[in-house]
């Protein structure tokens, strides 16, 4: 069996944008290279049933999250979200 995870600590560029089925969060997350150069990576990640409407009504662009995710049908799956703290400007 094989697997292909994303683990990914980072922050919503967006509210996140509703479908029919689903909802696309945009989580952007910075790595360094061997340069030491900061660079931003923006992946797509969809959230699907109780997930879903959860997202839906907590999260918010800016919001720090921790998203394991699996691909399906070349998307990534939300497993599981967590939110990391809290920004109290974004309550406001």
């Amino acid at each position: 069996m094989d697997v292909l995870k994303l683990t990914a600590i980072g922050r919503l560029a967006c509210n996140p944008q509703a479908g029919r089925r689903t909802v696309k969060l945009s989580l952007v997350a910075s790595y360094r290279w061997l340069d030491q150069r900061e660079r931003p990576a923006t992946v797509a990640i969809y959230a699907k049933g109780a997930l879903r409407k959860i997202c839906e009504k907590y999260l918010k662009q800016g919001t720090r999250i921790y998203c394991e995710a699996h691909i399906e049908d070349g998307g990534y799956i939300a497993d599981e979200i967590i939110m990391l703290g809290h920004n109290s400007k974004q309550e406001r």
